[in-house]
């Protein structure tokens, strides 16, 4: 996958999901401050996103744990 399609996947989940605070990086999105107890719903809302849209994109699994509960990680599927 080239960084141009990475790129568009990107762009594609982006405007079709709002959240106020996501940075984007070459590799990944971060979706963070998210509010507490949210994090599960807002996966789900997201992984639902992704498929309906058939983007070849996945939500990192560890941002689930207590550490990280504020955060979601969105990659590539390479």
């Amino acid at each position: 996958m080239t960084q141009e399609q990475i790129d568009k996947a990107f762009n594609d989940l982006l405007s079709n999901y709002y959240h106020t605070k996501v940075n984007s990086f070459d590799d990944m999105l971060l979706f963070t401050k998210i509010p507490f107890g949210y994090n599960a719903e807002m996966r789900k809302e997201i992984e639902d996103k992704i498929k309906e849209l058939n983007l070849p994109l996945y939500v990192e699994p560890k941002s689930t744990n207590g550490l990280f509960q504020d955060t979601i990680v969105i990659k590539p599927i390479l």
